[in-house]
């Protein structure tokens, strides 16, 4: 009927057992028909109107697509198959780019959980002038290592703007929950103490490239980032007059504190009523 919507359902992955499990647990929880399941049927329809609700139908498949890094002429067909991809895989400096290159080509809107800043420097100087001139939404650090602390600052910073106010000091504390680190994540903290890409990402984060974004942090933040991570500042136990607690050290950290120097400079929280036009600390 008239407003109704067709819902698509993407979801990527190393494992396909794992793959096929959270679709599994996707249809259970909209009350679908898992295609991939013995009882399954290979068409899945999930309709939702703009009042809200969904409603069964004809018309949706619901299946695995099935893409390798290494093959270009796949990942063409997996990004020209969405409108928007979400990228899970990772280490990304193994196999990210291929992803990013083919949803600028293919035009489709791309976002990650990468916590890997010199890679993610390396793509935006190859990829995202054209990304820009093609209409690509291009947005990594989109998982909840960095983006409950670019959310935080966004709505500090906008409070405090709409008062008519500055930010001057930025805390940001977490409490700890149970959790352990993905396979993804273990591969991509040894790749990252490599020699040769320990060097080599030093390089690519001094890099000055104006033509396609300059640096990750704009010059005007690096005193900021380098007092964030100073050891004094990043190992020392600190007291939390909000928490009323001590706090310790965050692994995050190192990563959270360029994406928020670079998400503060490209949002433009540092001006509001600052005459000086200062970044905060």
């Amino acid at each position: 009927r008239e407003g109704t919507r067709v819902l698509r359902i993407g979801l990527a992955g190393r494992s396909r057992d794992r793959v096929e499990q959270l679709l599994e647990s996707v249809c259970r929880e909209l009350e679908i028909v898992n295609p991939c399941s013995s009882l399954g049927s290979s068409k899945v329809d999930i309709r939702t109107s703009d009042s809200g609700g969904a409603s069964s139908g004809k018309g949706l498949t619901v299946a695995i697509e099935i893409a390798d890094s290494t093959d270009e002429i796949s990942m063409l067909r997996m990004t020209q198959s969405t409108h928007v991809l979400i990228a899970c895989a990772g280490p990304f400096g193994r196999y990210g780019e291929a992803v990013v290159k083919a949803c600028v080509k293919t035009g489709t809107h791309y976002c990650d959980i990468t916590g890997e800043v010199p890679w993610v420097n390396s793509m935006i100087r190859k990829y995202n002038a054209e990304a820009i001139q093609k209409g690509v939404t291009l947005c990594p650090f989109s998982g909840y290592d960095c983006l409950p602390a670019e959310l935080g600052m966004y709505l500090v910073g906008k409070g405090l703007r709409d008062q008519g106010k500055d930010m001057t000091t930025l805390e940001l504390a977490f409490t700890s929950f149970k959790s352990g680190a993905p396979h993804g994540t273990l591969n991509t903290a040894l790749d990252a103490l490599q020699p040769s890409e320990l060097k080599k990402n030093f390089a690519a984060m001094r890099a000055d490239n104006t033509e396609n974004g300059g640096r990750f942090i704009p010059k005007e933040w690096i005193a900021t980032a380098k007092g964030a991570l100073s050891p004094v500042n990043f190992l020392k136990p600190r007291w939390s007059s909000n928490l009323k607690c001590f706090t310790g050290l965050n692994f995050m950290c190192p990563i959270n504190v360029h994406v928020l120097c670079r998400s503060a400079a490209e949002l433009k929280l540092h001006t509001g009523t600052n005459k000086n036009n200062k970044p905060f600390t």
